[in-house]
């Protein structure tokens, strides 16, 4: 969803003066948001060696299997600290070497791991790839400032100001995105970690253009 709206100030707006030169600070300031959101990417999930049904080495691998009836969660959550599943995330205070952020994509680890089981041969016949499971929802905030000054009827400036991730807005990966975590049942002290973060942290560019 995305937007641009002129401010309305300065000559010829609601908001006007009989002073040019006010007139020409308080004009020609535009604002533009872009307002992004998306659901969960579907996320794999592994049982072993991914060569349970020959795969070989290959990009894709035989998925885990929930068991019926199981729910999984969707966003982070902090402080979790487990005792062997998923405690590669643990939150270490004191903080030795090396520590995590206690951030884990399950309230409870243990209750996730033990809602999925290894494809089995006989029984599911197939490898399933992506899934069970959904990743986390995605939102973002993007914006501009500009502001357009007109020196005379041929010859203006425009001063804008761009703001990329807009509120320093914190996500993560999902867990087997670029980090330590992962969704594998043979993996399970790094199972639903949360450790690395989806995106880039807010930056500014600032910009001048002179039209005539």
């Amino acid at each position: 969803m995305l937007g641009t709206y002129d401010l309305p100030f300065g000559k010829g707006k609601l908001v006007g003066t009989n002073n040019s030169v006010l007139d020409h600070i308080i004009g020609g300031w535009n604002l533009a948001p872009i307002f992004q959101w998306s659901s969960g990417l579907v996320m794999e999930t592994y049982t072993g060696s991914c060569q349970e049904f020959g795969q070989g080495n290959v990009a894709w691998c035989s998925g885990a299997v929930p068991l019926a009836g199981a729910s999984f969660s969707r966003t982070p959550h902090y402080n979790v600290n487990s005792s062997f599943i998923g405690s590669d995330g643990n939150q270490c205070v004191p903080n030795p070497n090396p520590c995590s952020s206690g951030v884990n994509m399950f309230a409870d680890p243990t209750a996730a791991y033990n809602n999925l089981r290894p494809v089995i041969l006989g029984l599911d016949g197939r490898a399933n790839d992506l899934g069970p499971l959904y990743g986390m929802h995605r939102w973002n905030l993007d914006f501009a400032i500009a502001k357009t000054t007109r020196i005379n009827e041929r010859i203006g400036t425009t001063f804008y100001a761009q703001f990329f991730n807009a509120l320093n807005h914190m996500q993560f990966n999902d867990p087997g995105q670029y980090g330590a975590g992962n969704l594998n049942l043979q993996g399970p002290t790094s199972f639903g970690v949360l450790d690395s973060q989806f995106g880039s942290p807010r930056h500014i560019e600032f910009g001048m253009r002179v039209f005539f």
